[in-house]
């Protein structure tokens, strides 16, 4: 479980009075961080104290295209930078592809590797699996510079 320290102070530098709030399942090592005007959501696991997993997230359809889950995911990546632990994401494709997604990742996994900077991993061998992994400074960087002015 991680340290109340780190949550502590994720909350204090990066969510208060900015419209995002972060809860731990209280049955399960599930964080889940939130836009509260939306309702949008991204779910990280802790099950494994080496890692942090980004696991699923979802917009409302009518708040799509706002950049609500890339500011979560830039949150998820500096709550992971804060509590010293790397960050995963294995991106599957749960939506159609949309025409114009030319670079062929999931959503997730486009937004983690293009906006934010996440290292690749390397796929599985099926095809709809991407596994990029969050260990450089630069996502760090691009994660503060998507949540300035938020």
């Amino acid at each position: 479980e991680l340290r109340p320290l780190f949550i502590n102070l994720f909350k204090t530098a990066w969510l208060n009075g900015r419209g995002y709030s972060f809860n731990k399942n209280k049955n399960s090592d599930m964080y889940v961080i939130s836009h509260t005007n939306s309702g949008a959501y991204i779910l990280l696991n802790h099950r494994n104290p080496q890692v942090i997993s980004l696991l699923v997230g979802e917009t409302p359809n009518i708040h799509k295209g706002k950049g609500i889950a890339t500011k979560l995911r830039a949150l998820a990546t500096i709550f992971a930078a804060l509590a010293r632990t790397p960050i995963t994401h294995q991106g599957v494709w749960r939506v159609a592809k949309r025409a114009n997604n030319k670079n062929n990742r999931p959503p997730t996994t486009r937004i983690v590797r293009n906006k934010l900077g996440w290292n690749a991993v390397g796929n599985s061998k099926n095809k709809s699996i991407y596994k990029p992994k969050n260990r450089n400074n630069n996502s760090l960087r691009r994660a503060k510079q998507i949540l300035k002015g938020n």
